[in-house]
């Protein structure tokens, strides 16, 4: 039934198999050399069937090709939408002239559960790395600037100086666990962090600058940016990555 179905693709096929077959066949055989010019209508047909044959396996074949190239450029669309908020945070970055101290990351909320980092920013290899995957949405300063909308932390305790009281001072502004603290890459001083929404109205994400140094630059500026043309571009591109932040940073 799917020969028949596809017939103008498989005719030709068919013609090559059933010509050999008749001259085989006594019974088909004796009606066939009786035909004039026979062979030459037989040589005629099985060439005209095996150029159709090889032009829909060429025809097939660039079909192929040309799925290939779009899946590849479709992997490369969603590569490039993926890539557009770790570009916006690094012009974010580079506007208020943080340095070798500083970080900038974008964190994503995921079904209401925990974050992805989804775009970070830092002249400091070691400040860029990756590390966790997600984090839960309830601790640390990103689980409570979700509930606050802000956050502004400033003058913490240097911890290579002082690494318990930096733990201290840390578990009573948020809830956290000291080993996380302890494993963290980065032991900030100083915290700006703001909750992001599309659209006004629904909650997206949170942004974190963030410092070594014992304060940043004036906060109400990076608010400011955020509620701007900036601010609105980065949520949607926040809203359009896809996946969601697969192959994100720590």
């Amino acid at each position: 039934m799917q020969l028949l179905k596809h017939w103008k693709e498989t005719w030709g096929s068919l013609l090559i198999i059933l010509i050999p077959l008749l001259y085989t066949i006594e019974y088909t055989k004796n009606y066939v050399i009786k035909l004039p010019y026979h062979w030459i209508l037989s040589i005629f047909l099985f060439v005209w069937a095996w150029i159709q044959t090889n032009r829909n396996f060429v025809s097939k074949k660039g079909l192929t090709n040309k799925i290939s190239s779009l899946e590849n450029e479709n992997g490369m669309l969603k590569s490039n939408l993926e890539s557009i908020p770790e570009n916006m945070v690094k012009i974010f970055y580079k506007s208020f002239n943080l340095g070798n101290e500083d970080r900038v990351t974008v964190y994503r909320v995921k079904d209401n559960e925990f974050f992805i980092p989804v775009g970070r920013f830092s002249d400091n290899p070691n400040y860029k790395k990756s590390g966790r995957s997600k984090y839960p949405i309830d601790t640390g300063f990103i689980g409570k600037c979700w509930i606050e909308e802000e956050v502004i932390i400033r003058n913490l305790p240097n911890y290579h100086k002082n690494q318990e009281k930096y733990i201290e001072h840390v578990k009573k502004k948020c809830d956290i666990d000291e080993n996380v603290i302890k494993g963290l890459k980065m032991k900030s001083r100083s915290f700006y962090c703001k909750r992001l929404t599309f659209n006004g109205d629904e909650p997206i994400a949170v942004v974190v600058i963030e410092s070594v140094n014992n304060s940043l630059q004036d906060t109400t500026q990076y608010n400011q940016f955020l509620e701007g043309p900036f601010g609105k571009s980065l949520v949607e591109s926040i809203k359009n990555n896809l996946p969601i932040g697969e192959g994100g940073t720590n």
